[in-house]
């Protein structure tokens, strides 16, 4: 082993500016794939760390009276329950804002909507439910003038730290005549933002309005001078704890009795909290995939390199076999080489990835990071080196075992190739000779110590092109998908209301009718069921003016009273198929018949994927008392869906007006359209890399060559010319 890393060593040290190269280019596409592959797993652990430091409430209820359709419940009775772990009460506000820009802020409308909290004793927002400061700092409980605005409302409405709101509140008088912004005698309080937060419950899909939290010296200042809601929130011991927990206050827990219409005004922190896994799970596999596309095409792509150099190192061996090293020694010689390359490669490998580290987690979890900046994950950086120094072997083995084993007569034999038939056609169309020259230098292998492998450098260059046009056609096609609301369920232009008011059919059906703009519409109302004993999310429409279903994508849509369809992950999960039967629960158990599988919009709270639909019918079959207070409608051929939605919002100041392109569990998308494009820069950056590690040893191996055209006469520029078209 003495002669072989001694003869690795002198190899190293003769060529040491093509082996630095050459680790450099191998450590700069390692170092992007861990880089990758550790953002991946940053990715996917950031939001556990978070919900787990902020000491995440499950639950949260809201006692907003009869008068808005839900019960109140016996909070005692709730916080007694041996599943809670904790719990924190605070308030609600009802407040009209003005903001430092002059916008409205009201959490009765969805014109601007938002909501203000406040504790009595400061255990909401800092033992439970903590809030993570992303700007600014935690507002004084002892100051009454001091809030902290979440993350959403910041971005939405232009919300800065040092900001001052403007609050005006109804007096008990005006909130039995209903609040307006034009008739408030209650207190008017000026309050200064001294932070931004963000929480579990408020990130995208959120629940409930984004919300602005006021301090317990606010509270006890205003609580008996302006109407309020009270809140519960609960800790549970385990997620899957929130279904007992619901049943039994159904069940025990409403003051005055629970009946089959009982509606409770529940807050459910997991559904949330799924809805963003899986938004972090999109993003969490698009970067795997990222590291892996990226790994793939730049192990094809370097590893011609690899091939090329040991090619290249491949002169001395024959002279080496006449001084006595055997074959395997002469193999060991090659492969110690590569070790040696590897290991260099390894260490640039992961002072790049170390570099990159800050750059994740990516989309709405780099705002929750606990841990921001540089990231040294140990066990991504140690595969990822072993992954590096591996590659480096493995790529140009086949190339140190050919040339190795090569019988030593054959090694010393010339080699003879037939001209390039692109150069033979160049020189006959009289082009000048630096372009002939260039281009039979590229082409040709050329013969003895200036050979050089051209089909592998050719076979790099398709193959970065390849992937290249790869990136951006997926690119496109993502693009289409976002753009393209049907694609992911959204069959319509959009929505009017909430499941919150069922007295809006008095005004909306009859606008919809009478709108020019509204080709067809439908009246249906939500609930949520369990199937097979799976909880899952129900809507049901009245076709009132067309068709307006869900996109099927096998059978057909429900039409019957006792008929389902469900989306493809939801029948994945009670393990059924298009033609069963299956009895579906909410106040009582009833068969449907499964007619169709659905690709159904988030309307309800479910994500694609999930959710069930039937008809309006079906629905009240189950809940007699259900109610229609969701309308989808879609515009006439060649309206302008703005300006159609802002003459709707006129007409409804007062209810939800939402567009298929604002909504959707497509969004999740959204944040992950430009990895393509990085991942196309990424290959971009390798391929230029080799290209100048190809280009280089081209050059030097090449270099007789290009003396002896300086002989036959070519000038400086006819050089330069002819390593340019090469």
């Amino acid at each position: 082993m003495g002669a072989v890393w001694m003869r690795a060593r002198a190899e190293l040290r003769a060529r040491w500016r093509a082996s630095l190269g050459l680790a450099v280019v191998i450590g700069l596409a390692g170092g992007l794939v861990i880089a990758a592959a550790a953002g991946a797993r940053r990715q996917d652990a950031t939001y556990p760390l978070f919900r787990k430091a902020q000491n995440t409430a499950q639950l949260g209820f809201a006692n907003s009276g009869r008068s808005f359709g839900f019960a109140n419940i016996n909070f005692d009775y709730a916080r007694s329950l041996p599943q809670v772990k904790d719990s924190a009460l605070f308030d609600f506000y009802i407040a009209f804002i003005k903001t430092s820009r002059g916008k409205e802020l009201t959490p009765i409308s969805d014109q601007n909507p938002l909501v203000s909290f406040a504790g009595p004793d400061g255990r909401f927002d800092t033992v439970i439910d903590r809030m993570l400061i992303v700007d600014g700092r935690r507002a004084n409980p002892n100051a009454v003038d001091e809030a902290v605005v979440s993350y959403i409302a910041a971005q939405n409405y232009n919300i800065h730290v040092g900001d001052t709101l403007d609050y005006r509140f109804p007096s008990f008088q005006d909130f039995a005549q209903g609040p307006s912004s034009a008739t408030l005698t209650g207190p008017r309080v000026h309050v200064r933002v001294v932070g931004i937060e963000a929480l579990s419950y408020e990130l995208p899909p959120g629940l409930g309005y984004p919300p602005i939290h006021l301090t317990p010296a606010f509270y006890h200042a205003y609580i008996s001078k302006t109407p309020t809601f009270p809140a519960l929130l609960l800790q549970l011991r385990h997620d899957s704890d929130v279904g007992p927990v619901l049943a039994s206050i159904q069940e025990h827990g409403v003051i005055g009795g629970a009946t089959a219409s009982t509606r409770v005004q529940q807050f459910d922190e997991t559904q949330n909290a799924a809805a963003i896994r899986r938004s972090v799970h999109i993003q969490t596999i698009a970067l795997w995939l990222l590291a892996l596309l990226a790994g793939l095409t730049s192990l094809l792509v370097i590893g011609q390199a690899i091939i090329r150099q040991s090619f290249i190192e491949a002169d001395d061996h024959p002279a080496l076999r006449s001084l006595g090293m055997t074959s395997g020694q002469v193999l060991a010689t090659g492969l110690a080489r590569l070790f040696l390359v590897g290991v260099a490669a390894s260490i640039v490998a992961v002072a790049i990835a170390v570099a990159f580290s800050p750059l994740t987690p990516i989309g709405l979890v780099r705002l929750i990071d606990p841990h921001p900046g540089f990231s040294v994950d140990s066990r991504a950086l140690l595969i990822g080196a072993a992954a590096v120094i591996g590659a480096t072997i493995v790529a140009g083995l086949l190339a140190e075992m050919r040339s190795a084993l090569r019988p030593a007569a054959r090694a010393n034999e010339e080699v003879h190739q037939r001209p390039s038939r692109i150069t033979n056609y160049l020189a006959r169309s009289s082009l000048p000779p630096p372009s002939v020259a260039g281009v039979r230098m590229a082409l040709e292998t050329g013969r003895g110590r200036t050979a050089m492998p051209v089909r592998s450098t050719l076979l790099g260059a398709v193959i970065g092109l390849a992937a290249l046009v790869t990136a951006f056609g997926f690119a496109a096609s993502l693009n289409h998908l976002l753009t393209t609301p049907r694609l992911v369920g959204w069959n319509w232009s959009g929505t009017i209301g909430d499941d919150f008011d069922p007295e809006d059919a008095a005004r909306v059906v009859p606008l919809l009718r009478g709108d020019r703009d509204i080709a067809e519409f439908s009246a249906g109302g939500g609930s949520t069921v369990q199937v097979r004993n799976v909880t899952m999310n129900l809507i049901g429409q009245d076709q009132l003016k067309g068709e307006i279903k869900p996109v099927i994508l096998e059978g057909r849509a429900p039409h019957a009273e006792d008929e389902v369809a469900l989306g493809t992950r939801a029948l994945r999960s009670i393990h059924a198929h298009v033609g069963d039967v299956v009895t579906v629960n909410a106040t009582t158990g009833l068969p449907y018949r499964i007619v169709g599988r659905a690709v159904l919009p988030p309307i309800t709270g479910s994500t694609s994927g999930d959710g069930a639909f039937m008809t309006f019918q079906g629905l009240r079959r189950l809940q007699p008392t259900v109610v229609e207070d969701i309308y989808t409608f879609r515009f006439a051929v060649g309206v302008n869906a703005l300006e159609a939605r802002a003459r709707l919002k006129q007409a409804l100041p007062d209810i939800a007006v939402g567009l298929s392109s604002d909504l959707g569990d497509a969004a999740n998308l959204q944040r992950v359209v430009n990895l393509p494009f990085v991942l196309a820069g990424l290959l971009a950056l390798v391929s230029a890399a080799t290209l100048t590690h190809i280009l280089l040893s081209a050059v030097r191996r090449r270099a007789r060559d290009l003396a002896i055209l300086r002989t036959l006469g070519f000038v400086g520029s006819q050089v330069r010319a002819t390593v340019v078209w090469q």
